[in-house]
């Protein structure tokens, strides 16, 4: 983050003020009231210099940017140590286009819960997915609802 912070510096002249805010929503994760607070400034004049000065815009949006790589590496370290609710969420995002998505739905019309269903459009996925839960319940290939292959093990 320094080299981006020393990039932005060489093409801009921050005020100590636009120095300060921009130090303290990198330590506060781009939580712009409480940044504005530790800066002794208020959220509009952050705002305000955001529409004014081009330079400190473009640090705040690189500072967001730097912040979304960290949650992107923390969420590929939990995959990396086989977290099934972040693998899930990551296909679920960005499998989109090979049939990973989630919709809900009713069971009936008087029950208030709704359960996850995961359609797939590969058998194969769809019996290591199942390996994994234990069960066939919920998952869908190509919107067709599975059933169990072996009813001894349930997959």
């Amino acid at each position: 983050m320094d080299s981006a912070k020393e990039e932005c510096r060489v093409t801009s002249n921050f005020t100590k003020a636009q120095e300060r805010m921009l130090y303290n929503l990198e330590r506060r994760l781009g939580i712009v009231a409480y940044a504005a607070r530790d800066t002794g400034i208020s959220r509009d004049i952050h705002y305000k210099w955001m529409t004014s000065n081009p330079d400190y815009r473009k640090m705040v949006e690189l500072l967001d940017e730097l912040l979304l790589d960290y949650a992107e590496s923390r969420l590929l370290s939990f995959i990396k140590r086989s977290d099934f609710r972040a693998i899930m969420y990551l296909l679920q995002t960005k499998g989109k286009n090979r049939g990973y998505s989630r919709y809900w739905k009713k069971k009936d019309e008087s029950d208030t819960h709704s359960d996850m269903i995961i359609n797939l459009t590969s058998q194969k996925d769809a019996e290591i997915l199942a390996k994994m839960l234990g069960s066939w319940e919920n998952i869908r290939v190509n919107g067709v609802e599975c059933v169990e292959k072996n009813n001894e093990h349930g997959i």
